[in-house]
């Protein structure tokens, strides 16, 4: 479900070539929330998980002091992106 609901934030990180600075996927670990506060499939409310991507350079100060996040998945996608185009031979540009 939280790949139905947000996986387009996944799936724009590995569009065109490598960035600059490397994109880190943010989930905040607010799962329960989330489930008790979902009507029908879509999550509503409150405990609505945060998904999405940022740089890394932005990373310490969003997560931890602008949103204060008590649980949160870190997920470096660019890394991710590199060693799968090492694995497959492909050069992104």
């Amino acid at each position: 479900m939280l790949i139905r609901a947000h996986g387009q934030a996944l799936y724009y990180s590995f569009q065109g070539p490598l960035p600059d600075e490397d994109q880190i996927l943010v989930i905040e670990g607010n799962f329960l929330g989330w489930h008790l506060n979902a009507e029908g499939e879509e999550p509503t409310g409150e405990g609505k998980t945060s998904f999405g991507t940022i740089p890394i350079s932005q990373v310490a100060e969003w997560v931890f002091q602008t949103a204060k996040l008590p649980r949160v998945l870190l997920l470096n996608v660019t890394h991710l992106k590199r060693e799968l185009g090492n694995a497959l031979g492909i050069e992104w540009r």
